[in-house]
């Protein structure tokens, strides 16, 4: 199979960055752990078995398994702001701006606030857009696994955010 083309690699490049850069809240970390993961694409492109996996999620597993590696050796801080980067609402009103920019740092905070596990498969999920099959794959672990685990983080979550709310269950 031939290697994927320079328009393919700039896509998996900027997917495999946004998910190191959540994962990492640093750019340049990010940009590192994206560079060696498309070298490691390329000098494996050869082991990729396409009916085991799409090449993104091959690609995102790279990206995983080395940022967490890095975060291992160099246990970086988790930079919060990053969650904002991924948000396109828009107000309409100055009033709207406001109380959407509270609502998102809301949820912003309580996402921090997860195990790292857990904001993971929220990122994935919410953030990426991945289907429960590629996260399943991408982290190694049975598909219902994901789909229990999500729906606790979920439900955890929306606890989180009307006890913050000062909303009654």
């Amino acid at each position: 199979m031939p290697l994927p083309t320079d328009q393919t690699i700039n896509a998996l490049g900027q997917s495999g960055y946004a998910l190191s850069f959540q994962l990492l809240g640093n750019h340049q970390d990010a940009e590192d752990m994206t560079q060696d993961s498309l070298n490691t694409l390329v000098a494996k492109w050869d082991t990729f078995d396409e009916s085991k996996a799409s090449v993104k999620t091959w690609f995102l597993t790279i990206v995983r398994n080395r940022t967490i590696d890095y975060m291992r050796k160099k246990k970086p801080q988790f930079n919060p702001d990053i969650l904002d980067q991924s948000s396109d609402r828009k107000a309409e009103t100055a009033q709207q701006h406001i109380e959407a920019s509270e609502r998102q740092a809301t949820v912003r905070d309580a996402i921090v606030a997860l195990p790292q596990d857990q904001r993971e498969l929220i990122l994935l999920r919410d953030y990426h857009g991945f289907k429960y099959a590629e996260i399943a794959e991408i982290l190694n672990v049975p598909i219902g696994t994901i789909m229990s685990r999500l729906s606790r983080v979920r439900k955890q979550l929306r606890l989180q955010l009307l006890d913050l709310g000062g909303n009654s269950r």
